[in-house]
C-alpha cells in the first residue's frame, strides 16, 4: 500500500516537472534571451579615497555592462539598473595601481556577463594648499594722451589647492586685463590662472575663488588733449533741387598735443578747413587740413602715419526728393485684328514719387500706361493697367486701378439670298397641238 502510493507521488512530481520544462520551452520561444552591450552608460563611483589625498591620473567616469534579458525587457534597461565603483581604501600613495571595477546588478531578471573598463589606474597624492598673490598684467596699451596706473587687484591673494608637487610649482595667480580703447576706469572681474615661476601655467591645480575684480585707472597726458572731435567746415551752395544727406569725416576724432594753456583755449572741436560745394549735384570728396592753434599739432597714429594733420571729408549731395501726380492716357496691346475695344475710362490717374529734378522734366512720353488684351475675347472686362516709369522714379499708386474695356468682335458676314428659279414658258407648237 505504502509502496503504492509512494509510486503515485512520484509519478504527479515527474508530471509536475516535466509541465515546468514544457511551460519553460513555451516561454522562451515566445520571448527568447538577448545578450547584448546595453546601450546605457553606467557611472562609476569612487569609494573609500583616503582623506588627504588626490586622484592625479584621469580614469574612466562610466562603465558599460554587458547582460541577457528577455526580449520584451531590453528596452527598459537604465543605467541606475546598475552599480558600478572603485574601492580606493588600498591604493597607496605615489604608485601607479590597478584597480578594479566592479559592477552590480540591482534590477531583477537582468544577468550580467561582463563589464568594461575591467579596471582603472589610480595614482593617489597628497592633497595640499597654499595661499599665492595675484598679478594682473595689462595687455594692451591706454589710448593717445591717457595713461594707465597699476592695476587694484580685490583680493589680492588666492588659495591653490591639489597635488602636492603641483601645489609646490605655483608662484603666483595671474589675470590678463584688455583696456580695449577705454578712456575711463576700466573694471574687470577675471578668472585668475595658476603660474610657475617661469610664467609657464600649472595643470592639475584648483584656484580659489574662481574669480577676483582688477580696476585699472586712466589718467589724462597734461600735454595731451584727446578725443577731440572733427567739425567739416563747408562753404556754397549745392545745385538747385538738391541738398546735403550726409557729411562723413575720417578719422572722427583726433589727440591733440602742445602746451596745456593753449589746449584749454580749443573748444569742444576743431574744424577743417573750408570744402567748397558749390552747384554740386554729386558727392565732394577731399582730403583737407585742421585749423590748428599755433604750437598745437596732431599726434599720429603711428610713425609712419604722415597724413595725421588732415582728414578725409565726403559731402554726399543728393537731390530732393517729391512727388508728382500725372493724368495719362491708357493704350491698348495686343488686341485682335478684327476686334475693336473701348475703354472706360479713357486715363488714369498716376501718382509718382522721386527726385524732383527729374520729376519736373517728365512728359506724356516718359509715363506709359497700357492694358494687356491679348487672348481677351469680345465681352466687358476689368483690366489693369501696367505703367511704366524711367529709372529712378517710383509709382506710388494709381486711380483707378482697373478700366472698364469693352471688346467688340468683327460683325458677322451676311448670307447671300438665294438665286430666282427660271419660269417655263409654253411654246407655240405645244399650243396648236393642243387645238
Amino acid at each position: 500500500m505504502i509502496r503504492k502510493l509512494l509510486d503515485t507521488v512520484g509519478s504527479v512530481a515527474l508530471a509536475l516537472i516535466l509541465a515546468l520544462i514544457v511551460w519553460a520551452g513555451a516561454t522562451n520561444a515566445e520571448n527568447p534571451a538577448v545578450t547584448q552591450w546595453a546601450p546605457v552608460q553606467v557611472p562609476i563611483e569612487i569609494r573609500n579615497q583616503p582623506p588627504g589625498s588626490v586622484i592625479v591620473t584621469k580614469i574612466e567616469s562610466t562603465a558599460q555592462v554587458r547582460i541577457t534579458v528577455p526580449r520584451d525587457s531590453w528596452d527598459t534597461v537604465r543605467a541606475d539598473d546598475f552599480v558600478a565603483y572603485i574601492d580606493l581604501a588600498r591604493v597607496p600613495f605615489d604608485q601607479s595601481t590597478d584597480v578594479p571595477v566592479v559592477v552590480q546588478v540591482v534590477k531583477k531578471g537582468v544577468l550580467l556577463n561582463a563589464h568594461k573598463p575591467a579596471s582603472v589606474t589610480v595614482r593617489l597624492e597628497a592633497y595640499k594648499s597654499a595661499t599665492v598673490p595675484v598679478r594682473a598684467n595689462i595687455v594692451d596699451s591706454p589710448p593717445l594722451g591717457y595713461v594707465a596706473r597699476d592695476p587694484v587687484v580685490d583680493p589680492t591673494s588666492v588659495s591653490v589647492g591639489g597635488p602636492a608637487a603641483s601645489v609646490a610649482r605655483v608662484a603666483y595667480a595671474s589675470v590678463d586685463v584688455w583696456l580695449r580703447g577705454a578712456r575711463e576706469s576700466v573694471v574687470r572681474s577675471l578668472t585668475p590662472t595658476a603660474m610657475d615661476k617661469d610664467g609657464s601655467p600649472v595643470a592639475d591645480v584648483t584656484v580659489t575663488p574662481t574669480s577676483v575684480t582688477v580696476k585699472v585707472d586712466l589718467a589724462q597726458r597734461a600735454n595731451f588733449k584727446p578725443s577731440v572731435p572733427i567739425r567739416a567746415q563747408l562753404v556754397g551752395e549745392v545745385a538747385p533741387l538738391y541738398w546735403v544727406s550726409n557729411i562723413t569725416v575720417r578719422p572722427t576724432s583726433v589727440t591733440l598735443v602742445g602746451l596745456p594753456s593753449v589746449l584749454e583755449q580749443i573748444p569742444g572741436y576743431i574744424e577743417t578747413e573750408p570744402v567748397d560745394i558749390s552747384n554740386a549735384t554729386a558727392t565732394v570728396s577731399r582730403r583737407v587740413a585742421l585749423k590748428l592753434p599755433a604750437g598745437v599739432t596732431v599726434v599720429p597714429e603711428s610713425a609712419t602715419d604722415e597724413a595725421a594733420q588732415s582728414v578725409q571729408v565726403d559731402v554726399e549731395v543728393a537731390p530732393v526728393t517729391g512727388g508728382r501726380t500725372m493724368k495719362i492716357s491708357v493704350q491698348t496691346q495686343g488686341l485682335g485684328p478684327q476686334n475693336s475695344a473701348t475703354l472706360s475710362p479713357t486715363e488714369i490717374d498716376v501718382y509718382l514719387s522721386g527726385p524732383l529734378v527729374q520729376l519736373q522734366g517728365l512728359t506724356d512720353k516718359d509715363v506709359l500706361a497700357s492694358v494687356n488684351l491679348v487672348d481677351v475675347g469680345p465681352g466687358t472686362h476689368r483690366v489693369k493697367p501696367t505703367v511704366s516709369v524711367p529709372p529712378g522714379v517710383e509709382i506710388k499708386g494709381m486711380v483707378p486701378e482697373a478700366v472698364e474695356v469693352q471688346v467688340t468682335g468683327p460683325p458677322p458676314t451676311p448670307e447671300p439670298a438665294p438665286s430666282p428659279q427660271p419660269t417655263a414658258v409654253p411654246t407655240a407648237a405645244a399650243s396648236s397641238g393642243n387645238g
